[in-house]
């Protein structure tokens, strides 16, 4: 005798899961429906559990920064390539003033995206084989220009002219003598 067919509604998105469960019910043993959900497994009886992994991302907004050493600055500026250097000074020109991103790139003739990779880089230098501290260009963005602005301590940017100016320290004298 043949089987006898019956329609049931299903909505769309649910045909394949329906298929699946009709076919599972011809093999041996019970249905997925009819199974034990699995368990996640416990932890086991007096074991503390695991420490949670650090988060990803930003330090909280009121993390203090580390405290640059000045004393590494002119071996790691020396060091740095010429795009960088051009960057360092435009900044060391300028200190304790807000320098736009896009000055920074005419002055060493740079694309947008080549600025942060060289600030990146040379960042990350800094961190890793100086163990300089903070960075020496901490950077905001600015939602009126639109774009990252950068700063440097006067104390940093003397370090700097000193190390890619001949007579730097001289010059910075006279400038601020020129200015008073």
């Amino acid at each position: 005798m043949a089987e006898e067919f019956v329609m049931v509604p299903v909505p769309r998105k649910r045909v394949t899961e329906v298929y699946a469960l009709l076919s599972e019910t011809g093999r041996k043993g019970p249905a997925r429906a009819a199974r034990k959900p699995a368990r996640k497994p416990g932890r086991k009886p007096g074991r503390k559990p695991a420490p949670k992994a650090p988060k990803r991302g930003r330090p909280p907004a009121k993390a203090p920064r580390a405290k640059v050493k000045l004393d590494l600055i002119p071996e790691a500026v020396r060091a740095a390539p010429p795009a960088f250097q051009k960057v360092a000074l435009t900044l060391a020109e300028r200190p304790g003033e807000r320098v736009p991103a896009e000055e920074l790139t005419k002055a060493a003739g740079l694309a947008k995206r080549q600025l942060s990779g060289v600030i990146g880089a040379f960042g990350r230098g800094w961190k890793n084989r100086y163990k300089g501290g903070g960075p020496l260009f901490p950077s905001t963005y600015d939602r009126n220009l639109k774009m990252k602005v950068f700063t440097v301590t006067p104390e940093v940017a003397k370090a700097i002219r000193s190390a890619l100016t001949p007579g730097g320290e001289a010059k910075a004298s006279r400038r601020s003598s020129e200015m008073s």
